[in-house]
This record gives structure tokens, sequence and C-alpha cells, in this order.
């Protein structure tokens, strides 16, 4: 009975002792994203860069507006980035998203508009997406 009573003390001092312990763990769910310019021309490749914060990230998806989107898989880590290259294949204004999902927070998303031109000596016409 006394091996009892000690081990019970024991266990009791080292829940008091551990009772102000804070463990910090992931950050808040966050993503930027940014391009490498605000404008191209037609066929000519940018760069779209993100940096991405959580707990638990499970990937990033950037869609480009025109149809075509990538995903980057992140596998639970708490941070991550990437430089994506993409190049339009239509003149046009385009919104950019990118968007992390987290396995504990769920999404969060950030967005850039580009403005893509048409090639030098084209006769292409413009959209708006």
């Amino acid at each position: 009975m006394k091996h009892k009573r000690l081990w019970a003390m024991a266990f009791g001092l080292l829940l008091v002792g551990c009772s102000d312990l804070i463990v910090d763990v992931g950050h808040p769910l966050t993503i930027e994203l940014t391009a490498s310019s605000t404008g191209a021309s037609v066929g000519q490749e940018m760069e779209f860069t993100f940096a991405a914060r959580g707990t638990s990230l499970t990937g990033v998806i950037l869609t480009y507006g025109d149809g075509v989107a990538d995903s980057v898989l992140t596998s639970g880590a708490q941070t991550a980035g990437a430089r994506v290259p993409h190049a339009f294949s239509d003149a046009g204004s385009y919104v950019v998203v990118g968007t992390v999902q987290d396995a504990v927070l769920g999404t969060a998303s950030d967005e850039v508009t580009v403005q893509i031109t048409a090639a030098a000596g084209s006769l292409e016409t413009k959209k708006v997406h």
C-alpha cells in the first residue's frame, strides 16, 4: 500500500508541475499569393509564388481563371511555399486564386489579378475572365 501512495503523490506532483505547460502547435491559417508581374503577353510565362502557414496543411490549389489549375501537396506541413510557372493562351484580365487546405483549420484563399495582352502583331481579341 505504501508504494501505491508514493506513486499517487508523485503522479500528482507531475500533473501540478505540468499544468502551466503551453504547447504551441501550428499557426493561424494564412496564404499569400504574388505574381512575378502584373501583366504579360499571350504565351509569356509568369511565376506565381505562394507562402502558406497552418497546423496541418494538406495542399495548395492555384486556379488561373483560364480553366487551368495546379496543385501542390504539402503532406501535413505547418508551412509551405513554391513558385509555379504559368502562361496564358488568350489576352484578357485573369484573377488567379491560391487556396490552402488544412486538415484542422479548413481553407484560406488569396488572389492576384493579371492583365494579359495580345502578342505583338497579333489580331487576337481581348477576353474578360
